[in-house]
C-alpha cells in the first residue's frame, strides 16, 4: 500500500488510518482526521493512505455500500486476473467512484475473497483461486463451530470421541512437553501442568495411572543409548587379579536386576567387590557423557531407567555370569574397628546371588558371621565418632497391571552388614585417594547435630527426624573432609558404578591412576560433580514425586485404607505424622491430647492426585 502525498489531502478527503476510514478535518504540519467514532487525531502524512478525494461529510455512510459485494463480485468475475487502481475498480463495479464506493473496493480488498494487493494496484484474483479460499474459510469456520462446542462441552464435563485431537494439547502441556495449552486459556483456568493434568482426569481422558513426571523431567523408558563395544577378552584381561577362589556373595533385595556389590571374607580380610563398568565406560566416551548428563539410574514403582546401555548393565553386574570384572577392596581391621590396611585391585570374582532374607537365615554361618562382626566393629567405632544412624521406615512401592502394592522393607542384620562394608569401601577409596594426592571425588559433610540434648543418639522417631533437620546438606567436591553423618574422616561413594555416574567417574580415576595414566584433574572432576549433580537432583526429584504419585493412586484404589501414624513434630495448629505403612510423611490438624511419638489411626480421607496431596482424618 503506497502513503498519501501532501498534494492530495485536503478537508473533506478520505483517507485510510489503521485499516479503518477517517476523514480529514484540516491540514497542515499535523493533519487533523476524524475516524468512524468520531475521534479526532493529529498524524502525520505517511500515517495515511488518500483512498477518495472527497468531500467526506459524515463516515457513518459508508458501512451500508461496503456491506454490498454483489457488484464486486460480478466486476471480479469479468475481470479475472487483471490488474487495476481502487478508482478503475470502483467505476467498473458500482458505476462510479464515489467514497461510498471506494471504501466498498478497500473493505473487499480487506476481505481478500475477489482482489488482493493494495489501493495503488488491486490484483483480480481468478475463479480459482476465489474457490480455494472460499474451500479454506469453510474448513476454519467448521473447525471454530467444532472447537467452540468442544470447549463448551469441557466446561459441562462432557466430550465425544472426535474431540480427543483438541485434547492432544492439554495432554503435551500436562507432560511439560510444551509452553502452554490452548484449552486452558479457552476456558480461562490458570496455565499449570497440575490444572491440565486434574482436566484430563475429569474428562477421562488420562486415568489415575499415567505418571506424568517421567516426560516433565525430560526422561524416557525408551532412550537411545551410545553404543558400547564389550569383548571377553577385553574386560578378562591378564591384568585383573583371580579372586575366583573365594566364596562372593551379592547381597540385594528379592528381584534385584543388576548387583553391583559383592562380599567376601578370607583369613581375617574382608572383600569387598564392586561392578567393574570403568573398563569399557572410559572418561568422554560417549557412554560416559550420556551417563554423567543423566546422572543416576531411575528407580520407579512402574520401570527402570538405566544410565548405560542394556549390555553393559548384563556384562558388569555381579553374579550374571560364571565370572564377573570387579574393582575389589582388601581391608583389614583394628581391633576397634577402623581400617588398618586396604589393598585395591581390578579382579575377577565368581559370584553368588542371595536375598537379605537369605543372608540373614545364614548369617551364624561361616563366612557370614566374620563379615557380620567386621560390620559391627566399623558401626560401633562410626557411632562413637558421632555418625547419625537414622532408621526411618521405608517401603518399596509396586505397579503391576496397574495394581498399586506397598510394603514395608524389613531390616535384618544382614542388611546392616552389607551397608557398612559398603561404606568400608568408600572410606578406603577416600584414603587411598589422599595418600596419592590424587583429585577425586568426595562426599562430605560438615557440622555434627545429630545428638539430643542429653548426649546420647537420636532413638525415637521424632528425636530422628528433629535432628535430621538440623543436619548440614552433604557437599560433594574434589578435596577430602570429614563426613559428619558417616562420623568419618572422608568417604567417597564407589559402590554403585551401574546406578551412579559420580560412582563410576571414581572408578575411572582409580584406574587411570593404578595404570600409571594421566588422571582427570581437578577441573575436570569439579565439571563431572556438577553435570552429573544436576542430572541425579533430578533423578531424585523424579522418584520423589513418582512414589508419590502411587501411593496416592494406592489410596485411591483402596478407599477404605486405615492404618497408624507417629506424631514426629508438634506446632500449633498442626502435627507432622509419619505413616510407616506408606513411607509416608503429611500434615494433620494438631492432636491436643497427643505428644510426640503417640500414634494415631487414620483413615484416608480424599486425594488430590495432580497437586500430589494426600488427606487423612484421624480416627
Amino acid at each position: 500500500m503506497v502513503n498519501s502525498s501532501a498534494d492530495e489531502i485536503k478537508a473533506g478527503t478520505l483517507v485510510l488510518y489503521k485499516s479503518g476510514p477517517a476523514r480529514v478535518l484540516k491540514t497542515g504540519d499535523k493533519i487533523e482526521i476524524e475516524l468512524a467514532d468520531k475521534k479526532t487525531l493529529q498524524v502525520r502524512v505517511k500515517d495515511i493512505t488518500f483512498l477518495h478525494p472527497g468531500p467526506v461529510e459524515d463516515l457513518s455512510g459508508l458501512k451500508s455500500r461496503s456491506q454490498d459485494s454483489s457488484g464486486l463480485k460480478e466486476a471480479c468475475q469479468i475481470l479475472q486476473g487483471e490488474d487495476m487502481t481502487l478508482r478503475e475498480l470502483a467505476e467498473l463495479a458500482y458505476g462510479a467512484f464515489t467514497p461510498e464506493t471506494a471504501w466498498a473496493v478497500y473493505t473487499g480488498l480487506l476481505d481478500g475473497l475477489y482482489i488482493t494487493g493494495s489501493a495503488e494496484r488491486i490484483i483480480i484474483r481468478s475463479e480459482s483461486d476465489v474457490e480455494k479460499e472460499l474451500s479454506a474459510r469453510k474448513l476454519k469456520a467448521d473447525e471454530k463451530s467444532a472447537w467452540n462446542n468442544f470447549t463448551s462441552g469441557v466446561k459441562n464435563g462432557i466430550i465425544s470421541p472426535d474431540d480427543n485431537k483438541y485434547l492432544r494439547d492439554l495432554e503435551l502441556f500436562a507432560l511439560g512437553k510444551q509452553g502452554g495449552s490452548r484449552l486452558l486459556k479457552e476456558i480461562r483456568m490458570q496455565e499449570t501442568v497440575e490444572n491440565a493434568h486434574s482436566l484430563l482426569l475429569k474428562l477421562k481422558y488420562w486415568d489415575y495411572y499415567i505418571n506424568p513426571y517421567i516426560s516433565r523431567f525430560g526422561f524416557s523408558d525408551g532412550n537411545k543409548y551410545p553404543e558400547i563395544n564389550i569383548s571377553e577378552s577385553g574386560i578378562f584381561n591378564r591384568e585383573r587379579l583371580d579372586l575366583s577362589r573365594l566364596d562372593a556373595y551379592a547381597i540385594d533385595d528379592e528381584g534385584n536386576t543388576d548387583p553391583d556389590d559383592a562380599i567376601s571374607f578370607e583369613d581375617g580380610k574382608l572383600w569387598i567387590h564392586i561392578a567393574d563398568p570403568s573398563c569399557v565406560v572410559t572418561p568422554g566416551s560417549d557412554a560416559d557423557i550420556f551417563a554423567m548428563n543423566q546422572g543416576a539410574k531411575v528407580y520407579l514403582p512402574e520401570t527402570r531407567i538405566s544410565m548405560l546401555p542394556q549390555n553393559a548393565a548384563d556384562t558388569f553386574a555381579l553374579g550374571l555370569m560364571s565370572e564377573s570384572p570387579a574393582l575389589s577392596f582388601c581391608i583389614r581391621q583394628n581391633d576397634d574397628g577402623s581400617i588398618s590396611s586396604c589393598g585395591i585391585y581390578f579382579s575377577r570374582v565368581r559370584v553368588k546371588r542371595i536375598s537379605y532374607k537369605q543372608a540373614q537365615e545364614a548369617i551364624k554361618s561361616h563366612p557370614f558371621d566374620k563379615i557380620l562382626e567386621a560390620a559391627q566393629r566399623y558401626r560401633r567405632r562410626r557411632s562413637a565418632e558421632g555418625a547419625s544412624n537414622f532408621d526411618f521406615p521405608e517401603v518399596n512401592i509396586k505397579v503391576e497391571n496397574n495394581k498399586v502394592s506397598i510394603a514395608q522393607y524389613r531390616r535384618y542384620e544382614s542388611t546392616m552388614m552389607v551397608q557398612e562394608a559398603m561404606l568400608m569401601a568408600g572410606e578406603a577409596a577416600a584414603a587411598w585417594a589422599d595418600e596419592n594426592r590424587i583429585p577425586f571425588i568426595f562426599s562430605t559433610q560438615t557440622g555434627n547435630q545429630t545428638e539430643n540434648q542429653t548426649g546420647s543418639p537420636a532413638a525415637d522417631l521424632a528425636s530422628m527426624f528433629a535432628l535430621r533437620r538440623k543436619m548440614s546438606p552433604g557437599i560433594i567436591k574434589s578435596v577430602s573432609d570429614v563426613h559428619s553423618g558417616l562420623g568419618l574422616p572422608s568417604y567417597s561413594r564407589v559402590t554403585s558404578p551401574l546406578r551412579r555416574y559420580l560412582d563410576l567417574a571414581a572408578h575411572q580415576q582409580l584406574r587411570l591412576h593404578m595404570a600409571g595414566k594421566k588422571v582427570m584433574t581437578a577441573d575436570e572432576i569439579i565439571s563431572r560433580i556438577g553435570a552429573a549433580s544436576a542430572g541425579a537432583s533430578a533423578v531424585q526429584k523424579l522418584e520423589r514425586l513418582s512414589n508419590m504419585h502411587w501411593t496416592l493412586v494406592y489410596l485411591i484404589q483402596n478407599p477404605d485404607w486405615e492404618g497408624k501414624g507417629i506424631i514426629v513434630e508438634k506446632r500449633d495448629r498442626s502435627d507432622t505424622v509419619i505413616i510407616p505403612e506408606l513411607g509416608l510423611e503429611t500434615v494433620i490438624p494438631s492432636q491436643s491430647d497427643k505428644t510426640l511419638n503417640d500414634e494415631v489411626t487414620f483413615k484416608s480421607s480424599g486425594v488430590d492426585l495432580p497437586n500430589l496431596k494426600g488427606y487423612f482424618t484421624a480416627v
